[in-house]
Formats: C-alpha cells, sequence, structure tokens
C-alpha cells in the first residue's frame, strides 16, 4: 500500500515538475509536446502495469494466439474486447448500425478469462495499446472505438477511411 502510495505520489510530483518546467521553456517545447511526453509516460505505465499484472506466461502461445486473432481478420473486421466495456459496446454499436460484419472475441471468454491479461500485455508490446476494443482490419490493427492504430474505429469511419479499407 505504501509502496502504490509513493508511485503515485513520484508520478504527480514529476508532471507537476514537468509543468512547471514547460512554463518557462514556451518556445522549447509546445503544449502538444508537452502532452505527448506526459501520454508517452502514461502508456508505459500502463503497459507494464497490464504486464505485471499478467503474471507469469507462456509467451509464446500467447504471442501465437494472439497472431491467430490477427490472422482471423484476413477477411474483414475482428475485435477483441471485454463484455461490459463502455467502449466495446459502442464499438459493436457503431459496426451494427453501419452493417459491418465483425468476430467479436470477448476476452473474459476465453480460457474462462485466463488470457485476457496475457493477450493485453502482448499486445502493448507489439502495438502500445493495451485497452480494448482492439479492432484488426485484414490483418492490420485500426486501433480502438476512438483511437490508437491507424485512428480508430469511430474516427476512421467518419473520414471515409474505414469504408476504402474494406
Amino acid at each position: 500500500m505504501i509502496s502504490a502510495f509513493s508511485s503515485v505520489l513520484t508520478v504527480v510530483v514529476l508532471l507537476i515538475t514537468l509543468g512547471q518546467a514547460t512554463a518557462f521553456l514556451p518556445h522549447l517545447i509546445s503544449t502538444k509536446q508537452s502532452s505527448n511526453l506526459a501520454m508517452g509516460f502514461f502508456d508505459d505505465l500502463k503497459q507494464k502495469i497490464v504486464a505485471k499484472s499478467a503474471g507469469d506466461y507462456d509467451v509464446p502461445a500467447v504471442s501465437a494466439k494472439l497472431d491467430s486473432i490477427v490472422k482471423s481478420s484476413a477477411d474483414g473486421v475482428v475485435m477483441m474486447t471485454f463484455l461490459t466495456c463502455p467502449y466495446c459496446v459502442k464499438a459493436r454499436e457503431v459496426l451494427n448500425a453501419n452493417n459491418i460484419p465483425f468476430e467479436d472475441i470477448i476476452l473474459e471468454d476465453l480460457e474462462n478469462g485466463a488470457l485476457k491479461g496475457p493477450l493485453r500485455a502482448e499486445m502493448g508490446k507489439r502495438y502500445q495499446q493495451t485497452s480494448v476494443p482492439a479492432i484488426f482490419l485484414k490483418e492490420e490493427f485500426i486501433g480502438g472505438a476512438n483511437n490508437g492504430g491507424k485512428g480508430g474505429l469511430i474516427p476512421l469511419l467518419a473520414t471515409g477511411e474505414l469504408q476504402k479499407m474494406l
């Protein structure tokens, strides 16, 4: 408990320091660069947390499972989801509303949820994203509902890029 608190405190101090440092250097570091730096830090932290929570697992076997999921998207859309995740629910709704067929791989259902953490850890290594939904189209990671990969399902749909990719 104390270790977790000190880790959070360290992150808060780092972010405050980063914010103060950039206040003195507006001509050198833009707000966007500062924001990207902070988000990169949190992405790395999130990947480490997911990897740690996945515990020990058979890396080659889980990597092969991820390969098979990606390959199963060769003819269309495949997404890895959690059953009740709001972003996953939204992605399902958007795909259904646009009559786009998809395969929904619910991570809680794979080996009674045992692959949930390991698959997310492997996704983080490959695609720098551990969150769900993780959406693949024709063996390419397009992102989640709103971001990641090629920009995410909803933005790609809004720009017409998803229709071209289909």
